[in-house]
């Protein structure tokens, strides 16, 4: 049922994207930091190999902290069935979010449970009005913003054995009481082919990748 979700959730989102015209996407600037689009392509690769490590699976919950649009919510929930929660403090980008799920699944989109609230992903009072809290979730994802801030709260709240996953275009050198395991470089070789390399590198070793690639680090908590 998920295997098929993919094209039409890159395809309604792309299309999103060029009706911005040439800023490429839906970017804005926010009181609390900035949203950009999250390559779904590289992070299909990604959430794939993770899946297939055993890294995140059916009885997880993930967290998305700072979900913008909701692409991710879409992707994590429309490939695999794993529950997720997005939190987004931009009161105009959260009811985005929420739209695009609900279009999704009118569209046809078959969708895990996936939900998003309101608020600042640092504020416990942002999960528990809403019945949940913030060390349920097992994956915590962060696309390279306020991304200390969230790693910070993972260390001081999360269990032990919580992952954080943060996408971006440089390696982060580290985060206090998380240890980085893995760097999984993401390598598109031909612009003509929608294929992501994925390169799984040990977290003491320097992730090596081009200008265009993506790079998502796992941490953890010890």
């Amino acid at each position: 049922m998920y295997d098929n979700n993919f094209a039409l959730i890159q395809n309604y989102f792309d299309a999103l994207d060029k009706a911005e015209g040439p800023r490429g996407g839906p970017y804005k600037r926010t009181e609390v930091g900035q949203f950009v689009p999250s390559p779904l392509l590289y992070l299909r690769a990604a959430f794939a190999h993770m899946l297939s490590l055993g890294e995140i699976d059916e009885s997880s919950r993930f967290l998305d902290a700072g979900c913008g649009d909701g692409r991710v919510l879409a992707l994590i929930s429309g490939m695999h069935p794993i529950k997720s929660l997005g939190v987004e403090y931009d009161l105009e980008m959260a009811n985005r979010s929420s739209r695009n799920l609900d279009r999704l699944t009118g569209l046809g989109a078959h969708l895990a449970s996936a939900a998003v609230i309101h608020g600042d992903f640092m504020d416990d009072e942002t999960y528990s009005k809403h019945g949940v809290r913030f060390q349920e979730f097992d994956v915590v994802f962060n696309y390279i913003n306020n991304q200390r801030d969230i790693a910070a709260k993972v260390f001081n709240e999360s269990p032990s054995g919580t992952s954080f996953w943060l996408l971006g275009a440089f390696p982060v050198p580290g985060f206090q009481g998380l240890v980085l395991e893995r760097n999984l470089e993401l390598i598109q070789e031909d612009p003509e082919v929608p294929d992501i390399q994925v390169n799984d590198v040990a977290g003491d070793v320097l992730p090596i990748y081009g200008p265009d690639d993506f790079l998502m680090q796992l941490y953890r908590k010890i």
